[in-house]
């Protein structure tokens, strides 16, 4: 019986939460397109930043 009310508890605090975000999909819409040059070098700073493969190139094992 606590563990279902301990779940309600949870699910009503997040449907909370998720309704004080508002409107984010339309606040996302009316932001204006992002520039090539910008995406590009987001992309690249996002790529630095988590390396497709892990093992190679900083942070794996060594040998």
């Amino acid at each position: 019986m606590i563990l279902v009310g301990a779940a309600g508890v949870i699910v009503v605090g997040a449907g909370l939460l998720s309704r004080s975000l508002g409107d984010v999909m339309g606040a996302e819409a009316q932001l204006p397109p992002a520039s090539g040059a910008k995406s590009r070098r987001e992309t690249k700073r996002s790529a630095r930043f988590l390396p497709k493969n892990p093992g190679k190139g900083g942070g794996g094992k060594k040998k």
